[in-house]
């Protein structure tokens, strides 16, 4: 801690430490708080506690004011995690509005050089856009809610206060439903009248969240709503791991490849939705697969494959290093289904990203070969569809 003088004012200053490796007694500086520069005669800090850790936490509260806002027997670690959770779903919400605000004033310049050069109406458009807020549709709000807070569920009356009240300081919201027990029907209309209150960056959040609260998140109605609010409103969770430039470009050459794309867009909403992590593997590779046998017009399972895509490899020119390194990828990576996947070993998420990631360079690569370097519906250079005939139906 340390007080700071200039000019006969004084401003005092305390960094929140955290253990950073506790067997070598190493601490880590992980915020910053300080107070109002104030005179001479200003009130003094209060030394409170019964131990040297609740000194410490009381007086680093009463420097940091109104940037703690701490919820009942919340400790100073947890409060302290919370408002840098907050700060940064904000700067996240605050991209994504300049964002979705960018494409509508670039949609709105091209429609006007297409009807008429009119300034001013543009300018009003995105001054309309500036004052509306965005809101998720109330339809799907309320089918939300009939499943997170059913009669029968985990999420009580007070869970729902206790986290809606949560929400409500984070985004600095005020809600018509925050003490228990409350005066509406059930348990229903009280969460759907408090989530009425947020924005929709906002409201996917909280919905995101409670769908991952432990009591919650193996329900199979529960992992469908989740699976449902990605597909519909992917767009509030930020930068989409599918709206990656190695992602649009598999879809792009998948696209004469139906059934293959299918389970490929399958495979990534799962992933991004944090749900069905052995089901988002189970779904890429049979998006492989499917595009193998379309590729090869046969019925063979992918382990079986390799021989003939090594052939496939070898008849469109490609060098002997180059084919030996892509079926020893594919030997491995049915290798890695085989022995974990279909077992339901433990996959961690970095080692899912990197198997979708690794499926869609060799799949894009694949298609490549067969024709000729040009997507044209899944024909390839000489006209016929895949290597050997027709899309595998």
């Amino acid at each position: 801690m340390f007080v700071l003088e200039l000019d006969g004012k004084y401003q005092a200053c305390a960094g929140y430490k955290e253990t950073a490796r506790p067997t070598a007694g190493k601490f880590s500086v992980s915020s910053y708080y300080s107070t109002e520069w104030k005179g001479a005669d200003a009130p003094s800090l209060r030394i409170e506690g019964l131990s040297t850790d609740e000194v410490y936490e009381n007086l680093v509260r009463q420097i940091a004011g109104s940037e703690l806002i701490s919820n009942k027997d919340e400790s100073l670690c947890d409060t302290i995690k919370r408002e840098e959770r907050r700060k940064k779903l904000q700067r996240k919400i605050d991209a994504l509005k300049r964002k979705i605000r960018k494409k509508t004033v670039e949609q709105a310049d091209r429609d006007e050089r297409g009807i008429e050069k009119d300034g001013e109406r543009v300018k009003g458009f995105v001054m309309f856009m500036e004052d509306t807020p965005l809101k998720i549709d109330s339809a799907f709000l309320t089918y939300a809610c009939n499943i997170l807070a059913k009669t029968d569920s985990w999420l009580s009356g007070t869970k729902i206060v206790e986290y809606c009240c949560q929400y409500a300081i984070d985004y600095n919201k005020k809600i018509p439903y925050g003490t228990y027990p409350f005066d509406a029907s059930n348990k229903r209309t009280a969460l759907l009248e408090n989530l009425k209150v947020f924005d929709a960056l906002e409201q996917f959040q909280i919905i995101k969240d409670l769908c991952e609260l432990s009591e919650l998140r193996k329900l199979k109605s529960v992992q469908e709503l989740k699976i449902k609010l990605y597909e519909r409103y992917g767009k509030f969770a930020g930068q989409k791991f599918s709206e990656t430039e190695l992602i649009q470009n598999t879809k792009h050459w998948l696209s004469g490849y139906p059934t293959a794309l299918k389970q490929y867009e399958s495979a990534l909403t799962k992933y991004e939705g944090g749900i069905f992590e052995r089901n988002t593997l189970d779904d890429i590779r049979l998006a492989f697969e499917l595009l193998v046998k379309a590729l090869l017009n046969n019925d063979k399972s992918l382990e079986n494959q390799i021989a003939a895509i090594g052939s496939m490899l070898k008849d469109s020119g490609a060098s002997a290093e180059l084919r030996n390194m892509i079926t020893v990828l594919i030997r491995y990576y049915t290798d890695f289904q085989n022995n974990h996947v279909k077992h339901n070993d433990a996959v961690n998420d970095s080692e899912i990203e990197y198997v979708i990631e690794l499926t869609s360079v060799i799949m894009k690569f694949l298609i490549k070969v067969v024709n000729g370097g040009t997507l044209t519906d899944g024909q390839n250079a000489h006209g016929n569809a895949g290597y050997y005939g027709s899309e595998y139906r």
